[in-house]
């Protein structure tokens, strides 16, 4: 097989059940008929019958013109859960590596609890040297001083857990945050073209692979002079737990202003196995030719592209990898 889309997926099982056999292995009248030979230079023409088309359950749009908002795609990690989004926290963590954050985690955890120990220890002294002042067995000074001691080991506890606060959710307690912080990297020169109060989108290195919107998170921008680079931070929430800790991803933030730009549903693009992007046209009733597309970016579920058929076309949304199995006899 010339060959393989990355999307295929289930697109055997799928086409087997769905279609039958591929119609160049069954002249007698399959469900599924191809024009031309199956080489990767020549585009076959697929037709299907009606009751296959019905089968796979084919959802078509059309390719169309549209106004959007352009995005520069820029790299990013997964770094400090946190819980509000408190700019201080930003500053503590944000340039911690992994290891550097959690053993300074670490660190504040015995912190507090020795706070925590000599507080008690403070409040045992001091009840105790109550009771000996109301039995006249000690003086108001003896008092006086256990009542400090206490004042200082309560005020030690406090700046303890707030210096642990600013070190955000244990990272040794979980792998996948439900709530995730991103710091996403740009040239200085580009933070002017940029959107920075709007919400970006984050997307796993796959392609098609998982994605989720984040939020701008107001906190002074970290620099480094020497490479002329910012750090952008975004949070959002991760409640199927798909981010890891540590993980590099992609982050899509817009830019300023709109433009005309022809756009399909990103669920009808494809992906051969030399990276070359795709999508079904629907020629007439049941008959369908793949056409070359080039993303340009990505908008939500929408594709922006530099190249694609003309505004019009009605495209496969939804079944394109089984149209691909059946074309390249995969359910062979």
């Amino acid at each position: 097989m010339g060959l393989v889309g990355r999307l295929v997926g289930g697109a055997v099982a799928t086409v087997a059940l769905a279609m039958g056999a591929v119609a160049s292995d069954n002249p007698g009248g399959g469900p599924a008929t191809l024009s031309g030979q199956l080489k990767e230079s020549d585009l076959n023409t697929i037709t299907l019958t009606a009751e296959a088309e019905k089968r796979l359950g084919l959802v078509f749009a059309k390719a169309e013109t549209r106004k959007v908002v352009r995005t520069r795609t820029l790299g990013g990690d997964v770094i400090v859960p946190n819980g509000s989004g408190a700019t201080a926290r930003y500053a503590a963590t944000a340039s911690m590596s992994a290891s550097d954050l959690a053993q300074a985690q670490i660190d504040a955890d015995g912190a507090v609890t020795r706070a925590r120990v000599a507080r008690d220890n403070a409040r045992t002294r001091h009840e105790r040297a109550k009771k000996l002042f109301e039995a006249k067995n000690v003086s108001e000074r003896a008092l006086d001083d256990a009542k400090a001691e206490l004042d200082t080991a309560e005020a030690a506890l406090k700046t303890a857990q707030s210096q642990r606060a600013l070190l955000g959710q244990s990272i040794a307690a979980t792998e996948a945050p439900r709530r995730i912080w991103i710091k996403a990297s740009v040239y200085v020169g580009d933070l002017a073209r940029l959107d920075l109060t709007a919400p970006a989108r984050v997307h796993a290195l796959a392609v098609h692979g998982k994605s989720l919107e984040v939020k701008p998170v107001s906190a002074p921008m970290m620099a480094n002079a020497q490479a002329a680079i910012a750090s952008i931070f975004y949070e959002g929430d991760n409640p199927d737990g798909a981010f890891r800790m540590g993980e590099r991803v992609n982050v899509d933030v817009p830019t300023t202003g709109q433009t005309d730009a022809l756009t399909v549903p990103w669920s009808a693009v494809l992906y051969d196995v030399q990276g070359g992007e795709w999508v079904y046209a629907r020629l007439a009733d049941h008959v369908f030719a793949r056409k070359r597309v080039l993303v340009r970016a990505v908008v939500g579920d929408t594709a922006v592209l530099a190249l694609g058929p003309p505004p019009g076309t009605e495209v496969v949304a939804t079944g394109s990898p089984e149209l691909f199995g059946t074309e390249f006899g995969v359910a062979h």
